[in-house]
């Protein structure tokens, strides 16, 4: 997953529906599942905070981190994700980001890309047929919220 700690619906949304799905799982199966979250706000995103917020949903989560934007952008890109952080109008930081959820597979290949809203047991539902083998007609990520790179990218 890819998202940031002070994100007010959308991440804790989706790492609440991965802490039930994983709830409902064999403890065998969710042996099998590592869940991590890529943080597009570092400079908040303090490694402390974000190893805390991640393992608040997911106790075995892992927290990953980095103040290289060009390795930043160059993970978010693998995954087809955008993001960007503004200042509004009010002075107020502001931070989009592509809200799914991938499912890689042991080979680095993503298999599967949930968009923001799939439900949880549509998400269970695919994790069991994944960790059986299944590998279901993957759609392509939903499109991203338009974004546009930071200079200097």
């Amino acid at each position: 997953y890819v998202g940031y700690t002070s994100c007010p619906d959308v991440c804790p949304a989706t790492l609440s529906f991965v802490k039930k799905t994983l709830a409902h799982l064999s403890p065998a199966d969710r042996d099998r599942i590592q869940v991590d979250m890529i943080t597009v706000d570092p400079n908040t995103d303090t490694p402390d905070k974000l190893a805390e917020y991640v393992t608040n949903f997911v106790p075995t989560g892992n927290a990953i981190r980095t103040e290289d934007r060009r390795l930043l952008y160059g993970a978010a890109d693998e995954f087809g994700a955008n993001f960007k952080a503004k200042i509004n109008d009010m002075g107020k930081k502001e931070t989009s980001h592509t809200a799914d959820l991938y499912a890689v597979d042991d080979t680095g290949t993503i298999v599967l890309a949930w968009a923001f809203g799939t439900t949880q047991p549509d998400i269970e539902r695919d994790l069991i047929r994944l960790l059986a083998g299944d590998r279901p007609q993957a759609e392509p990520p939903t499109e991203p919220v338009e974004v546009q790179p930071e200079e200097g990218r």
